[in-house]
């Protein structure tokens, strides 16, 4: 199993960048420091402020609360905008976005951060078994069977 972790955000209300976490399997340390209560949330926005957004390297950045950077996101394919990929400040762990008008899911492959670009590819070419991964972890994380449309929205 390459991929360790998930976490599903969804638009809060008229918020036009934060996103809410609905679901998660609550086990990664970077993301889990940053709840508040019960509740986890993070920001999407162009990247502009980060060194990879100033050299136009990346499309869009994560922060959470208190503002601090999480990730750049890299869209690295022109016909699979919902797809990219990225690392977590200050880890060695590998990330992998689906991202729509008003939702975000992260999926987390620890200590994989060298291999980002590679899980990426096997992410664009729907590779069945990275593919058959996501879906599982999103459904554990969720408690429940997830149907088909949810994955469309991403391509999947």
């Amino acid at each position: 199993m390459i991929l360790t972790d998930c976490y599903y955000f969804e638009k809060a209300g008229k918020a036009q960048t934060r996103r809410d976490c609905l679901f998660s399997t609550q086990s990664y340390t970077p993301l889990e420091s940053c709840r508040k209560g019960e509740s986890l949330w993070v920001y999407i926005m162009d990247n502009c402020f980060t060194s990879a957004g100033r050299k136009a390297e990346s499309d869009l950045a994560i922060s959470v609360r208190g503002g601090f950077f999480f990730s750049s996101i890299f869209l690295g394919d022109i016909e699979r905008p919902q797809l990219g990929f990225g690392d977590a400040k200050g880890t060695e762990d590998a990330l992998l976005f689906c991202v729509g008008d008003e939702s975000l899911m992260v999926f987390v492959a620890r200590g994989m951060k060298e291999n980002q670009r590679t899980l990426f590819s096997l992410l664009l070419d729907a590779d069945e078994a990275l593919v058959g991964e996501m879906k599982g972890l999103a459904e554990l994380a969720a408690g429940r069977k997830i149907e088909k449309g949810f994955w469309e929205r991403f391509g999947l």
